[in-house]
């Protein structure tokens, strides 16, 4: 319920968290569904249904992990030059590479605020 909470509430930020929050909640809900399943189950195909249960829910997961890497790669971008968020890992491998040989390595987010009930234009 969190997840989706925030889900709805990054849908002016940028694509990245709608994806990452959007694989959280459909891998929370597959995993409930697959839980509620199990005291019912009975036969083989009721667990063979579990298991795509999990497995589908896996997979959201694993865009979820991949949408958070990919924020965390331009939040270090971000961090080497303002020298913010310390918890972050600063050096990750693509970035390390980049900055060795002197690649510039910016990274879009696909901001979102314009396009998603954007800022009403003042008149007067």
């Amino acid at each position: 319920m969190v997840s989706f909470v925030i889900l709805i509430g990054t849908l002016r930020v940028n694509l990245l968290f709608v994806l990452l929050f959007f694989g959280l909640v459909m891998l929370f809900s597959f995993i409930a569904a697959a839980d509620a399943a199990i005291p019912s189950a009975a036969s083989e195909a009721d667990l063979a249904h579990i298991l795509k249960l999990l497995q589908i829910g896996g997979g959201f997961g694993f865009i979820g992990l991949v949408c958070g890497w990919y924020v965390t790669l331009c939040c270090s971008r971000v961090c080497d030059r303002v020298k913010c968020l310390h918890f972050l890992p600063r050096y990750l491998a693509i970035l390390e590479v980049c900055e060795t040989v002197q690649i510039p390595c910016p990274l879009p987010v696909f901001d979102l605020s314009s396009k998603i009930f954007p800022a009403k234009k003042k008149s007067g």
